[in-house]
């Protein structure tokens, strides 16, 4: 009787209603101890699989699933891979890889996502009501290249050149963007999980030497590679380096940060 009331009162929403109060839930699950997120997580599994068994048992509806953590330095022993027995071997068939390979390769692709999440998340602006301040962020372009889903890795020196923008705090003896190592070089690919934790780590820092990116008041200084558009952070306490690594727009880099 509640129900067919609360339906009459919100004949339109009740349904997003419901959704929400779902949603909302998990919000309770935040703040857990790493022996509780993987419990959660176990359960979460189990539910999954339970759900799934119990409809391709009795309406045929088979599934396949895959879940993993997306934290790095946390969630390397989260995941899981689950076919009805109908579905069985489908990512073997489809695939050629094992439930094992499969969850790799889907934690692979997590972190990268996460990575360039991350790493956009450097260069948005946060909103402001000020209109003024609005349009100089448009001026600079910001949101138009950096936010997108392919993070323009190779481009970046050119792409903060003509944006007036220098990147400072690169971790060091990580990679530079359009920098290469292989002779067949895959952009941010050719970072290892450890190197994008590294520059993940930076920019979530809240110390003074934290990556961050500031507005250059002459562009062709960039531009010409008169000034550096990117400038690393200073060398490690035991390093025979005495100063950062810099990279300017036209490629070509310096020690003398």
């Amino acid at each position: 009787k509640c129900y067919k009331l609360f339906k009459k009162d919100y004949p339109d929403t009740w349904q997003k209603i419901l959704i929400k109060f779902e949603e909302s839930t998990q919000y309770t699950e935040i703040g857990k101890t790493l022996g509780q997120w993987q419990q959660l997580f176990n359960k979460s599994a189990k539910c999954f699989t339970q759900s799934f068994a119990s409809l391709s048992k009795a309406h045929g509806i088979e599934a396949a699933f895959i879940m993993a953590g997306s934290i790095v330095n946390q969630d390397g022993s989260l995941g899981y891979a689950y076919t009805t027995p109908r579905a069985e071997d489908f990512f073997m068939d489809c695939y050629r890889c094992n439930h094992d390979t499969l969850i790799g390769h889907f934690k692979t692709h997590i972190y990268h996502k996460s990575s360039l999440a991350c790493l956009a998340e450097a260069f948005d602006t946060e909103k402001s009501d000020d209109k003024g301040k609005a349009k100089e962020r448009d001026d600079i372009g910001c949101n138009s290249w950096a936010s997108g889903k392919l993070f323009p890795w190779k481009q970046l020196p050119q792409k903060l050149g003509q944006n007036s923008l220098v990147c400072v705090n690169w971790p060091d003896g990580v990679l530079f963007p359009s920098q290469e190592q292989r002779s067949k070089p895959k952009g941010v690919s050719d970072l290892s999980i450890l190197k994008c934790t590294q520059v993940i780590a930076t920019i979530r820092d809240h110390r003074p030497h934290k990556l961050h990116f500031t507005l250059h008041p002459t562009k062709s200084d960039l531009v010409d590679s008169r000034k550096p558009v990117i400038i690393g952070a200073p060398p490690a306490h035991d390093s025979k380096l005495t100063k950062a690594r810099r990279l300017f727009y036209n490629g070509k880099s310096d020690y003398k940060g």
